[in-house]
């Protein structure tokens, strides 16, 4: 095994023990495949059955991720060996799980959700943290929104949608803005053809 897997073993070998309790890392060097599984014979079959191509799964060790790729390699007809990549995906699937949840609550107009990033590095940071801050952008959005329609609803229709906004951000405040100054100008010609009236009114009471 390379240095980073015997890294990844070691540094998680507690939480492996929790579901193979005869794990050591230690021990990895020279041990045959069967130490990672409950029911190795399965495992050996699978193995046998390969003929041209790689089998490729995914299984958890504990609140580990990890992909498996077998290779084998054949001479003839003879079985040489396998070559086996690991690959621990803890951090992806981390983040797959809660992008799901952040995208579901999303869909259902709930902006107040956000990745958790403690344990991501690396590039699994970096893309938590846009994906935060593109929920940052939105939620603000809609909660200016929700401040101009509240002040169209309670009639107090001068004033306007603040802000330096581009794109879409930039339309939907012009539009809010036009329909704000169109309401304002409409509630003014209503109001002087109520004084009209209540003036030709007043003077045809007093003849």
């Amino acid at each position: 095994i390379n240095r980073s897997l015997e890294q990844m073993f070691s540094r998680n070998e507690k939480n492996i023990q929790q579901a193979l309790s005869t794990f050591h890392a230690s021990n990895v060097v020279g041990s045959n495949m069967g130490i990672f599984h409950r029911h190795p014979t399965q495992q050996y079959e699978l193995l046998r059955q390969l003929k041209d191509r790689s089998w490729v799964g995914e299984f958890s060790l504990a609140d580990i991720a990890i992909r498996l790729t077998v290779t084998p390699i054949d001479h003839g007809n003879a079985r040489l060996g396998y070559v086996v990549e690991w690959l621990e995906r803890t951090q992806e699937v981390r983040l797959e799980h809660q992008v799901d949840v952040v995208k579901q609550a999303t869909h259902e107009g709930v902006l107040h959700h956000r990745l958790d990033l403690t344990h991501a590095q690396g590039i699994y940071r970096s893309l938590g943290e846009g994906i935060n801050e593109l929920l940052d952008v939105l939620s603000s959005f809609s909660n200016v929104i929700a401040h101009a329609i509240g002040e169209i609803a309670f009639s107090r229709l001068n004033t306007e949608m603040k802000g330096n906004y581009q794109g879409a951000y930039r339309n939907t405040q012009n539009a809010i803005n036009l329909s704000l100054r169109n309401l304002n100008e409409l509630l003014g010609q209503v109001q002087f053809v109520s004084s009209s009236v209540n003036l030709s009114v007043q003077k045809l009471h007093h003849g």
